[in-house]
Formats: C-alpha cells, structure tokens, sequence
C-alpha cells in the first residue's frame, strides 16, 4: 500500500471538502433567514453526505500520524475560504464553484485508487460523496427552471465595518476547523476530556459564526472571510500533534480571535452586531487562557461530548476509532 501517495490524494480532497460544509452552513442559515427553508433544505441533504465524510477523512490521517494541513500559509487560507453568495443567483454560482473543485480532486483521488487497488475504507471516502454529486447538481437546475424568488434590497454596512466584520469571520472559520482537528488528536492521544474541550471550541466558534450569518442575512448580506484575508493577511494555522502543542494552538487562536472580535466591535458600536461581537471577546478571551481543569466558558448551545459525535458522524463497523473508545 502506498501510504505516502494516499495521504496525498486525502489531503488534496479535505480542504475543499471543509471548505463545501463551511459555505454550506451559511448558505442554509442565510436561506433560511430569507424564508426560503425548501432551498435551505436542498443544500442540507448535500451538507448530511460532506459533513461526516469531512471527519471521516480527518479521523484516519489523524490515526495514521498525518493530521490535516490547514491554512499554513496566505496562499491556502486563501484557497480553503468558502465564497457564500448574498443573492438567489449568488448563492447557486457560489455552491456550482466549489462543486467543480470537490469533484476535480475527489475524481483524481478516485483515479489513483482504483489504479492502485488501494483498500475500500479509503476509496470510500471519495467514491460515496462523489455518487451524490449529479444529484445535487440536478437538484439545482430543477430549482432554477422552476425560478428563484425574487432578491430583497440589501441594506448594506459601511465598507470598514463589513471589513471588521469579515476579518473576523475568517478567524471563526480557521477556528471552526482547527479546533475540529484537534478534538481528533486529543481522541487518538487517549485525552478524552480534552477532545470534548476542543469540539466545544469548534462549537463555540461556529456559534459566533452564526450569530454574524443570521444578521448578515436580514441585511441581504453575506459573510466574505475571502474579503477579510486580503485586507488583513491571518497568521498561519498550526495543528498540533500532542496535547501540549494542541493546547497552545488553541490558545493563541482564541487570541487572535479576541483581538478581532474587539475591532469588530468597536468598528459596529450602536449596530445589531455590536452584542455577539461583544460576546466574542468575551469568550475568546476565556479561551485564550483555559488550562485543563477549569470549566470552558459558557455559551449559548455549544457543541459538546465528541464521543456522541464520533458515533453520529464517524463510526461504522470495523472502524478504527472504535478500537479507542
């Protein structure tokens, strides 16, 4: 088995795949903001197939001792973005964009496979969520044949607070997905609590997030961390490998969030935006100094207990988590 080669070919697929269920999250929430929940739920049924096979792959290079590479420079930060459109039209342009870059690298990575007899449970991560992909395309031309409803009047924020905003919202996303990965590495470590404290991060991130998309949303607006990064280029993002290096990552993440959550907030002072970029800095600073032990910093439905979501999203017959719960 060519293990190198198929650690390659995974890690060409997961972040676009990261990148298709973050911009599917905020599609569905600005979809449904805009009481169009039929269109909401037609991407839901694509993001209930990229969600858990996302993980799945995360789970196995984590397993092998290759975790993810995400965003360890401007160039893919960049690359791994989600682009959300503001519009009816906006929106399908943006999900048939990053259907072509999944599917490219997903067919790719099938191709290697198949030559190479690679084993199934590999296989199947490209091979499942690629036999979805003519589906949802259908799915999409159905719904436009049939017409989309009419766009709203944006009501639009002046340039630098939309810029403070989207500056961090790029944060949240890099948070989201680096403190997912964690969660896997404190699991494969044997540091159960402490993947739950990593996944309540992630959790609590993508709470953050959606505060930002729901009001965004009633403006006509959409989130843009593409926006954001090229006004402000973000540190790179580290994945730890042991507890001590996962533990300071997420700290100085949480810090980086503070910070931008605190010009966020001043920038929207007197706005709907100003109460959850308050209380982001007020959570990502307690984050920024949690230490093992001490309670996590509350917040409104946070994501909690990572072994419930391995065995909701990751966990099948034979899998190899299981060997470690």
């Amino acid at each position: 088995m060519h293990t190198d080669e198929i650690v390659k070919q995974l890690h060409s697929v997961l972040p676009i795949e990261l990148m298709a269920v973050q911009q599917h999250f905020i599609h569905v929430l600005i979809l449904r903001s805009w009481n169009a929940p039929e269109l909401a739920e037609g991407i839901v049924t694509i993001d209930e197939i990229d969600l858990p096979n996302a993980m799945k792959i995360v789970d196995l290079l984590v397993l092998m001792g290759k975790p993810p590479i995400l965003g360890d420079h401007f160039e893919s930060q960049l690359d791994q973005m989600p682009s959300p459109g503001n519009t009816y039209e906006g929106i399908f342009a943006s999900e048939r964009s990053i259907e072509a870059k999944l599917t490219s690298s997903m067919s790719a990575a099938q191709s290697y496979f198949e030559q190479n007899n690679t084993p199934i449970k590999f296989r199947k991560l490209v091979e499942e969520p690629l036999s979805h992909r003519k589906e949802y395309e259908n799915w999409m031309k159905n719904r436009e044949l049939a017409g989309l409803p009419e766009n709203e009047k944006l009501r639009p924020l002046t340039t630098r607070q939309l810029t403070k905003l989207n500056i961090y919202f790029a944060h949240l996303v890099l948070t989201i997905n680096q403190e997912m990965v964690h969660s896997f590495v404190h699991w494969h470590n044997d540091e159960k609590m402490l993947a739950d404290s990593s996944w309540a991060a992630s959790g609590g991130a993508m709470m953050q997030a959606t505060a930002i998309v729901n009001l965004l949303g009633k403006r006509r607006l959409a989130p843009s961390p593409v926006d954001g990064l090229n006004r402000n280029k973000l540190l790179p993002q580290s994945i730890g490998s042991n507890t001590d290096e996962v533990l300071e990552h997420g700290r100085n993440q949480a810090f980086r969030c503070q910070i931008a959550a605190e010009r966020a907030y001043q920038s929207l002072s007197e706005t709907e935006f100003e109460v959850p970029c308050k209380k982001g800095v007020e959570y990502f600073g307690k984050m920024s100094t949690w230490q093992p032990g001490k309670s996590l910093p509350k917040i409104t439905n946070p994501c909690l207990d990572f072994k419930r979501v391995l065995r909701q999203y990751v966990w099948e017959d034979n899998c190899s988590s299981k060997v470690t719960a």
